[in-house]
């Protein structure tokens, strides 16, 4: 049995995170879920209950003493929480559970759920800068001083595709992590490994020595096939 997990999704504001979740959730449901989330800021202007349950601070705070959530964080002065038990619920159903989490709650999670995946949403094929302020600014500096080597899992999400495009390939690359990485080290050390070791043999490092792609692309097939 699948020991319980929870993917947790990162990114700046506008990024495109809950577009790709919304997804994953309505089209690939036998797969993904959302689990039930809490918030005591106030609903934004088209926003409807699929991601949070818009309660006040007074209620939260009575059900974090309550023992029902498994984190309780203040993110730019509003209180955001999921609910232990739906976690638990989506796990046993054979499902992941899903959610935008700030990276900076996720390693509080990791201590309850040490499988969690941490996963960084970044953005590509945009044109021009956007101007950003207040909450939006500070958000975007937080991302671009992160160390992205702490992260299981780093997608570029890319702008000029549909959201469904960028979604299913999400979505595979996730599902992939999760289904294989007992066979390999994590994907932030394979990265911090191959950096080292590149600057460690640049000098002498030549296109005759390299290992031929094709050749690299047979065993890697040889080796998912005894998988």
């Amino acid at each position: 049995m699948r020991e319980n997990i929870i993917v947790m999704v990162g990114g700046r504001s506008g990024v495109g995170k809950t577009s790709i979740i919304d997804f994953l959730v309505k089209n690939q449901g036998e797969r993904y879920a959302r689990p039930l989330s809490y918030t005591s800021r106030l609903k934004r202007n088209g926003e409807g209950c699929e991601e949070y349950n818009f309660i006040s601070e007074e209620k939260m705070i009575l059900m974090r003493d309550e023992g029902r959530f498994l984190n309780f964080d203040c993110v730019y002065g509003n209180y955001y929480a999921i609910a232990k038990k739906s976690i638990d619920v989506i796990n046993t159903e054979g499902k992941v559970p899903i959610k935008e989490i700030h990276p900076s709650n996720q390693a509080k999670i990791k201590l309850c759920y040490p499988n969690a995946v941490s996963v960084l949403i970044k953005e590509i094929g945009v044109n021009g800068e956007e101007k950003r302020i207040g909450r939006e600014k500070a958000d975007t500096e937080y991302y671009e001083n992160l160390n992205e080597d702490k992260f299981d899992v780093v997608f570029a999400n890319d702008k000029r595709l549909t959201v469904e495009e960028n979604a299913k390939e999400f979505g595979a690359r996730v599902y992939s992590y999760i289904k294989y990485r007992a066979y390999f080290p994590p994907i932030c050390d394979m990265d911090r490994l191959n950096r080292k070791g590149y600057a460690m043999i640049a000098e002498e490092f030549t296109e005759k020595s390299a290992l031929p792609l094709i050749i690299f692309t047979l065993y890697l097939q040889t080796f998912f096939r005894i998988l």
